[in-house]
């Protein structure tokens, strides 16, 4: 059975509250999956973390901001569990490799330790369980020419090498940014020969797609 990970970002699952409904729709979509793959799940912080930080009190060191942000994404984390009911292993995992010893069916955690995004932990998650192919599903359709969210000339990139989007994440990376994959990411990923899908997640088919190898909307990365 082959092996996928899963970054499903926070702001799919939170607007101004939970998103219930698309909740649901993931939860059915990656229990469905789970006949037919193993899946790890790495789950973001959203509105949640970034609320969370924003009123952390000044002077907080950037050590202990991450520590809000990643205990925000193992909530998200321990949420999704609670909808995938027995398919999933019921706790929320610290590390990559505790996740990758794990035998069930879905395998869901959010991050890990200061300093590590959860694309990268996303990388090192696939490298761990040896992964066929990893899917990073976000609020935009893929990995764009600048940030779709302010640039209304952005152009969609479908096809793309590592050294390519390694080029653009050295140069566009900041924290919080999501159009981009997190450069310690996309170094394990080519080291580890891993094909990337970077999709939009609320179009559950085009997960679903990628996750199995087939074709999807959205772009492609080291894609034979």
């Amino acid at each position: 059975m082959e092996r996928v990970v899963l970054n499903i970002g926070g702001s799919l699952l939170w607007n101004s509250q939970l998103d219930a409904g698309y909740m649901q729709g993931l939860s059915d979509t990656l229990v469905r999956m789970s006949e037919h793959l193993r899946l790890w799940v790495v789950v973001g912080g959203g509105r949640p973390a970034r609320e969370f930080m924003r009123h952390a009190r000044r002077g907080c060191s950037p050590e202990n901001m991450d520590w809000i942000g990643i205990y925000a994404t193992r909530i998200n984390a321990q949420l999704l569990i609670s909808y995938l009911d027995s398919r999933a292993f019921p706790e929320v995992p610290s590390s990559t490799r505790e996740a990758a010893a794990i035998e069930a069916p879905i395998v869901v955690m959010g991050g890990t330790v200061p300093g590590h995004t959860t694309d990268a932990v996303t990388a090192m998650l696939a490298r761990d369980v040896k992964a066929s192919r990893v899917v990073i599903a976000t609020d935009v359709d893929g990995v764009y020419t600048s940030d779709p969210r302010t640039a209304p000339d952005a152009e969609l990139i479908e096809r793309m090498d590592y050294r390519q989007l390694a080029a653009m994440s050295s140069e566009s990376h900041s924290p919080g940014g999501s159009y981009v994959v997190d450069p310690k990411a996309c170094t394990v990923l080519s080291r580890e020969g891993i094909p990337l899908a970077v999709v939009n997640g609320r179009a559950l088919e085009r997960l679903e797609n990628a996750a199995y190898g087939r074709d999807f909307a959205g772009t492609k990365v080291g894609w034979v």
